[in-house]
């Protein structure tokens, strides 16, 4: 679970990141009394939905990540050793679209973009990119 604790994104682990309150507003992500609890997923047509959180070890999103690591270790051009699927938003085209927030150290992270066909069995990796996690949300 995330935490939120006077300007400062507290990521599971005990991971600190600086941030402040207008980017967890413009993310979209909800809280209460200082602890993000969820975020409200609202589906429009052709949009993408907002950031959820990722339940580790649950779900068809983190098995979708896990099941892309070595794909978006060859992108990239290293072995990553921290791994953390953490966030999430999609968007319902022909298939579905994907931006999943990816934890790989104390601050940093991947944001991989993912097309699936489920239907047609068929997964793309469309990019990949790294940067500070609270910078990723964006």
């Amino acid at each position: 679970m995330l935490f939120v604790e006077s300007n400062t994104l507290n990521l599971k682990l005990g991971i600190i990141v600086n941030i402040c309150m207008k980017c967890i507003q413009s993310s979209n992500i909800c809280f209460q009394n200082d602890t993000i609890m969820a975020v409200q997923n609202e589906m429009i047509p052709g949009g993408w939905t907002n950031w959820t959180l990722i339940k580790e070890g649950h779900g068809d999103v983190y098995g979708l990540a896990m099941r892309l690591k070595h794909t978006v270790e060859l992108n990239i051009g290293e072995k990553l050793t921290i791994y953390h699927p953490r966030a999430y938003k999609s968007q319902v085209v022909a298939g579905m679209n994907y931006h999943i927030l990816i934890q790989t150290s104390n601050t940093k992270g991947l944001k991989i973009s993912v097309y699936e066909v489920p239907w047609k069995d068929f997964i793309q990796v469309t990019s990949v990119t790294k940067g500070n996690m609270v910078d990723l949300l964006h």
